[in-house]
């Protein structure tokens, strides 16, 4: 149930305090203080606004209880809230009983009243509020001037509110998938006060690493010594994640609590068991969407990017898997949240087979520490895409002469082929036109398709042709696979999505080159830079010796 907060004063010896509370004689009891109410219940934000307006300058705050109320009488009047109470006495109340379990909920995140409820199956507001009294955790309303205090987000909508049931309540649509923030609601949070237990724990591996991942691994521990953030940039197959695991246990070690978080609710699912395994007995929490944890935070963390916005200065070392891919590529809310989810002096890993531009140029200009990993498992270099331009239409569909010979070869050949184009129609024309000469071996596939899932397991057992978009640029290996992205001209594939693409092709043991191309209207800056970022991390598993002896 919401709460509304009613502003008070207590006198401590020739001081007066005043605040606001869901139960001031809460505060009243606590503090072993006399006072007075100076306001009706008021929604979070007003009740802010009107201490800091009773509070004032230090020459102009009212030195009596009568001067208080009558400026509280007046801010209320004129913002159309009423007069105080007749009976302004405040009375000591009942403290709720030492509020360990919530302090334990509360630690390390910042949680809406009913979040930490949810948590402990109980009312906890007037625990959250003991703590704020000990100095134990802080408290904001949910929206104020700054903006959306979980998400930081600037676009709130005024609408009315079933809470605090005023017209114009303002609310947050940035974050609202996580539970929605009004101004009338506040948000308690606290940082992890003290440190985890150390917890010697040595990694254990799927199977050995590869000379790559090696350095790599000890790279990064040495770098975390001295650097605030790292970014490791490896090919797509390369095992990246593995590399991450010493540093997880040197901190881990060293009584420090880690976060590991990706973007894609699908990568966590897939992650849980292999990070279980990897540390054998170590709790660890895990967070996406759909799934409610909500016990204290284990010294490990595994969560989606989203889940960062309920976390408070509650990691000493973050890695960011995935740091390209949507929803966290191009959000101007999460990389907040994941900053504020680490302590003052944390440590953030970066890492993907897609650098950004702004991280490529500060790993370029040295502000960065760049790690690469760039050599696949089997050691054989990463195929190069073919850059091809040819006359082609979406309305009506025209594709050149070479996009058919494309596919012919390496359907006569007996390999699979995905072909990548930018839209939902774009598959669909696409996959009819093909289905039309080819028959059975095309299928076509997108995020709209419910049948998504069955096409995605039919093609990597069967083969054939799979036409498709953005959908399957990651988190896919079919063995033996070419790679042809149709329309490649087009602005949805930036360098980063056609690299992702392009990465689908020799990734197996069996087949570990492949062929690739980009067929578009035009070669474009984009597929240019796509062909660059796999040329250049080919050229240094050559100087890094990570390569066998080329076919």
């Amino acid at each position: 149930m919401n709460r509304l907060y009613t502003v008070y004063f207590l006198e401590d010896g020739d001081q007066l305090r005043i605040d606001y509370s869901p139960d001031p004689s809460l505060d009243a009891a606590y503090l072993q203080a006399e006072g007075a109410v100076l306001s009706s219940p008021l929604p979070a934000r007003e009740a802010v606004s009107l201490v800091r307006h009773l509070r004032g300058g230090i020459f102009n705050r009212p030195r009596s209880p009568q001067g208080l109320w009558r400026k509280a009488s007046r801010w209320l009047w004129q913002r159309g809230f009423g007069q105080p109470p007749g009976d302004p006495r405040l009375r000591p109340g009942r403290i709720p009983g030492r509020p360990e379990k919530t302090e334990e909920i509360i630690a390390g995140r910042m949680l809406l009243p009913s979040e930490a409820a949810w948590a402990l199956g109980r009312p906890v507001e007037d625990e959250l509020h003991l703590l704020y009294l000990m100095g134990r955790c802080d408290r904001r309303p949910g929206i104020d001037s700054a903006g959306c205090a979980r998400c930081g987000g600037q676009d709130t909508q005024r609408e009315y509110c079933p809470l605090c049931r005023r017209e114009d309540c303002e609310r947050c649509p940035d974050c609202s998938s996580m539970g929605e923030i009004r101004a009338c609601r506040l948000l308690y949070f606290a940082p992890f006060a003290d440190k985890a237990a150390p917890c010697p724990i040595q990694p254990v591996f799927p199977g050995e690493l590869t000379l790559a991942q090696e350095r790599a691994s000890l790279q990064l521990v040495d770098a975390l010594h001295s650097s605030r953030e790292v970014l490791i940039w490896a090919v797509c197959g390369a095992g990246k994640t593995e590399v991450a695991f010493p540093a997880i246990a040197h901190a881990l070690a060293r009584g420090q609590r880690v976060l590991f978080t990706v973007p894609r609710r699908e990568v966590v699912i897939e992650l849980e068991p292999r990070l279980k395994k990897a540390f054998p007995g170590l709790p660890i929490s895990v967070y996406y969407g759909g799934r409610r944890e909500w016990g204290p935070l284990s010294q490990l963390v595994l969560a989606t990017t989203h889940q960062t916005l309920r976390f408070y200065r509650a990691f000493d070392l973050a890695i960011l898997d995935e740091s390209d891919a949507y929803p966290y590529h191009g959000s101007r809310l999460l990389p907040r949240a994941l900053q504020r989810s680490l302590k003052d002096d944390g440590r953030l890993v970066y890492m993907t087979a897609t650098p950004s531009p702004a991280l490529h140029r500060r790993a370029r200009w040295g502000r960065l520490p760049l790690i690469a990993i760039p050599a696949r498992y089997h050691g054989h270099p990463v195929p190069e895409p073919k850059l091809l331009a040819g006359p082609m239409s979406q309305t009506p569909l025209r594709l050149p002469p070479i996009c058919w010979e494309i596919i012919h070869k390496t359907l006569q050949q007996g390999f699979p082929l995905f072909v990548f184009v930018p839209t939902v129609a774009l598959s669909e024309a696409v996959g009819r036109h093909l289905s039309s000469q080819l028959g059975s071996q095309v299928a076509y596939t997108h995020a709209r398709d419910p049948q998504r899932s069955e096409k995605r397991a039919l093609f990597a057992d069967q083969g054939g042709v799979l036409v498709t978009t953005t959908l399957l640029e990651r988190g896919i290996t079919v063995p033996c696979a070419d790679v042809l992205v149709l329309f490649a001209h087009h602005p949805v594939f930036d360098a980063g999505t056609l690299v992702q693409m392009a990465g689908r092709s020799g990734r197996s043991i069996q087949r570990p080159w492949g062929d690739v191309h980009f067929l578009g209207q035009r070669v474009t800056a984009e597929m240019r830079r796509a062909q660059q970022m796999i040329q250049e991390m080919n050229r240094l598993a050559r100087v890094g010796g990570y390569l066998k002896e080329e076919r």
